[in-house]
């Protein structure tokens, strides 16, 4: 027997962590011992949000990493085939009684609750795939021996899988989400509890929290009044509560919470109330017989009943009369009251409004080209213009009869066109969109009245069907992608260089008129939330939204696109210092704490900027057969161990064992520069990038010694690219012209040809009286004046406010004035007076604080000497 019980050598629970790895342990003692870390930052006790999806602490044991496309499952029936010492892990929903116990003689299988920290003999059902269920789930690792038995870590670690919560749950009626307002509209089933719970229905009462609608199928409703179900199907106007109850294997199982919810009545104040036309001297009734719809609900679609409660009293007429003659006459619209007197009894419908009703001598007849208009929908085919061409409001024709004569009207005076509630201009037919258009008449000619009403709905878009995958396409990064796409973290906002494209019948729609794109990401919920970005690794999907058209019957599509971590395959250190082409890091008897370059391919071709915080390092001596973790501090070849941090989530260095190796010395390239001073890493960059050399080309830098004007110049010119002068160098006529201008410098001194260079260039002018004072220290200010000239030739200087810089340092106003503007500089671009440090303007440079400020300033060597100058 394996596992005791259930578990047999033929239907092995295993699952290598990585295939024929060796955990590097094979019996119980070294099992007790091991370190289980888990993959992404997971720990014990981790808890998940259920999202339906499989998900869990995923184990790494020792140095062996879990590939990033494994999934627990069977392993093969004939275990021999696994070499002994393979390691293998299965979960195990923790429940306390049945199923199975985990344990061999002497290696029982425990593990603790968050709660109490108390040990439990493990015991439950055990899973052969990642759980994607509410409970509470043990992690249990072991190997086996090739012998019938199992040896396994013997405290499990345990996560557990919750529901959401439904805290600020809001209800709303159909697909906006700020509408929370229901209330009966006199439509036949509009007050049934199954159509409020119909999420197809536009009467749905559906859920969101914060602004975000809940998927459809996550919950169910409850109506509940005076702490009782609802138990009948209709339901009256007042105040009830909605129970919301998540759905097993959903996002929110096992939690409910309960919702304030008013069904409000008719409200016949503000409705928009449509009535009959009555013609020729027929007598208007003085009842609900008059009204043709409220709110757009015709009074042939209402329940029955539903007029019953409305009212209708005459209130005035042309002659003062219900049947006084022709003309407008106006009625009251009200709830039907009580004999009481007021409408309290009336429990569908409130309010009133006074309406107009119209008796004519003869109805306006109206019509589109020969056809009756009104209830018509019209569709112009902005794809097949041939078919389904524009409507075009000058081919709506008015005629009314009188007698035996049929005479016309001018329609244009009674056409008026409504987008979205708000009138437009006819031209606007034209243009994507769904409009009314509306033809009201009411006139009077020769003495007769005429009075006609009439509407159509006209859309305008591309009518013809569109397949999903043929006609919608979506680049990213420049490259069209399928219904689902793969990216990798780097960084880049995959959103801005987004390109979206809808073809209908060869004619490219437009963006924001014929379709809307929107993008959003998955959150632990489950739930799609609206986003500008598509950044950070996850679930994203990318909504074209139809406004003119229809894709395939539906009024969207979707494409999903997931940003996966960016995978770290290989790292080095960043060394600073070098002992020819060999970098260490320098010994200080100090804990070290290096950086290092990552990359996202084994040759080291394509670097990845990685945050200190995104991933753990461990180090081990190399050659150590022990591989214990040591702290980096001590002389000796290392090698650091990558994996990731808690919580980070945009990249990976589990797909593979990352590892650098790191050296720590005790080397100086100068005897004289310690490995700890706040100079050391400056000389040496300077070293590397030829800036400097040892005094009198010994290995002696003197950094505390003074710096010279000539040495200074060497230092510039070194930094411009040029070469140390060599011996037999002889000033040209170009370099004599400018050597020549200085009295005390032969052509000959050692600093010459870089004085040659640095005069022509500007960088340098001496002094007033024509000598440039070799071997004379160089003040900080004069240093940082040289550097703001090298800079101004070099085309990379920028001018900043010299009196606000300056006002920001103790000695600002000790700097003379030639050197105002490039001290203010320097101080600005923190190459000097880092931290609020003086400025100390006229004190000699050391050599140690120039190096220090020259490469601040310019940490790799450029290449402009020879080439054209800024004067």
């Amino acid at each position: 027997a394996a596992l005791a019980g259930a578990l047999t050598l033929g239907a092995a629970p295993v699952m290598a962590l990585a295939d024929g790895a060796s955990l590097m342990a094979n019996d119980a003692a070294n099992l007790d011992g091991a370190k289980v870390t888990y993959k992404n930052g997971g720990k014990a006790f981790d808890t998940f949000v259920l999202t339906g999806e499989r998900q869990g602490l995923v184990p790494e044991l020792l140095d062996v990493k879990v590939g990033e496309d494994l999934v627990p499952e069977l392993a093969p029936t004939d275990t021999t085939k696994r070499e002994i010492g393979d390691a293998y892990y299965y979960y195990v929903e923790v429940d306390g009684t049945g199923g199975t116990a985990f344990n061999n003689p002497g290696n029982v299988v425990t593990y603790k609750t968050e709660e109490d920290g108390k040990s439990r003999v493990l015991a439950g059902n055990a899973l052969y795939e990642m759980p994607s269920k509410v409970g509470t789930y043990a992690v249990v690792i072991g190997i086996w021996n090739g012998s019938g038995s199992w040896t396994y870590v013997t405290e499990a670690d345990t996560f557990t899988i919750a529901s959401n919560s439904l805290e600020g749950a809001t209800l709303f009626e159909g697909d906006d989400v700020t509408d929370g307002t229901f209330a009966y509209t006199g439509e036949d089933n509009c007050n049934l509890i199954s159509v409020l719970n119909d999420r197809d229905s536009k009467y749905a009462v559906r859920v969101a929290i914060d602004g975000v609608a809940l998927p459809d199928d996550a919950y169910e409703l409850t109506f509940i009044q005076g702490g009782k179900k609802v138990t009948t199907d209709s339901i009256k106007p007042g105040s009830y509560t909605v129970r919301v109850e998540g759905k097993d294997d959903k996002a929110y199982e096992g939690k409910s919470v309960e919702l304030p919810f008013t069904y409000g009545k008719l409200d016949l104040t503000d409705a928009d109330i449509a009535t009959t036309i009555f013609t020729g001297g027929s007598v208007i009734a003085e009842d609900a017989s008059l009204i043709e719809s409220i709110n757009g609900v015709k009074s042939t679609d209402m329940q029955e009943g539903a007029l019953e409660r409305i009212s209708v009293d005459f209130v005035s007429g042309p002659d003062g009369a219900i049947n006084g003659g022709f003309g407008a006459y106006q009625f009251k619209i009200s709830a039907v009251k009580d004999f009481a007197g007021d409408d309290s009894s009336n429990d569908w419908v409130t309010g009133e409004q006074t309406v107009t009703v119209y008796n004519a001598d003869a109805k306006a007849s109206i019509e589109y080209n020969g056809s009756e208009l009104d209830g018509k929908d019209f569709e112009t085919d902005l794809s097949d213009l041939e078919s389904n061409p524009y409507f075009d409001t000058s081919d709506i024709n008015v005629t009314y009869v009188i007698g035996e004569e049929t005479k016309s009207l001018k329609a244009s005076e009674f056409v008026k066109v409504f987008e979205g509630g708000e009138e437009v201009s006819a031209d606007e037919l034209r243009n994507p969109g769904t409009y009314t258009v509306v033809v009201d008449v009411n006139t009077k000619v020769d003495g007769y009245v005429i009075a006609g009403r009439a509407s159509a709905e006209v859309t305008v878009g591309y009518g013809s069907t569109l397949t999903k995958d043929a006609n919608a396409f979506l680049a990213i990064d420049g490259k069209n992608v399928d219904k689902t796409a793969t990216v990798y973290y780097d960084g880049t906002d995959y959103a801005e260089g987004m390109e979206a494209k809808v073809i209908a019948n060869g004619v490219e729609l437009v963006q924001g008129t014929d379709y809307e794109v929107s993008v959003s990401k998955k959150g632990a919920d489950g739930i799609y939330v609206d986003t500008d970005s598509i950044v950070d690794a996850g679930a994203y999907r990318v909504t074209f939204k139809a406004l003119t058209f229809k894709f395939d019957s539906d009024s969207a599509v979707t494409f999903d696109v997931t940003v996966k971590p960016a995978e770290v395959k290989a790292a080095e250190v960043d060394y600073s210092l070098f002992d020819g082409d060999d970098g260490f890091l320098p010994y200080t008897g100090e804990a070290i704490t290096p950086t290092f370059t990552f990359y996202t391919d084994a040759a080291k071709k394509e670097a990845i900027e990685v945050p200190a915080e995104a991933f753990e390092v461990t180090y081990t001596l190399d050659g150590d057969a022990t591989n214990k973790e040591v702290e980096l501090k001590d002389e000796g070849e290392y090698v650091a161990h990558f994996s990731d941090a808690l919580n980070t989530d945009n990249y990976s260095f589990s797909t593979t064992n990352v590892t650098a190796n790191v050296i720590v010395a005790d080397k100086k390239v100068f005897v004289d520069v310690p490995n700890n001073e706040y100079y050391t890493e400056s000389v040496y960059t300077a070293v590397n990038e030829h800036y400097i050399e040892g005094m009198g080309g010994s290995n002696l830098f003197m950094p505390n010694s003074s710096m010279s004007r000539a040495q200074m110049v060497c230092v510039l010119y070194r930094m411009a690219g040029g070469e140390p002068q060599k011996d037999d160098w002889v000033a040209g006529p170009d370099e004599g012209k400018y050597l020549s201008q200085f009295s005390d410098v032969n052509g000959d001194e050692f600093f010459a040809q870089a004085l040659a260079w640095a005069a022509r260039a500007g960088v340098v002018t001496g002094y007033e009286d024509g000598t440039f004072g070799p071997a004379d220290d160089v003040t900080v200010e004069q240093y940082v004046t040289m550097l703001a000239r090298y800079a101004k030739a070099v085309g990379n200087y920028e001018a900043v406010d010299t009196d606000e810089v300056l006002g920001t340092v103790a000695d600002g106003d000790k700097v003379s004035q030639f050197a105002e503007d490039a001290v203010a500089w320097a101080v600005e671009n923190d190459y000097i007076a880092q931290g609020g440090a003086d400025v100390q303007p006229q004190s000699p440079v050391t050599r140690g604080r120039a190096v220090t400020i020259a490469v601040r300033y310019q940490p790799e060597q450029a290449d402009v000497v020879g080439k054209p100058v800024t004067e």
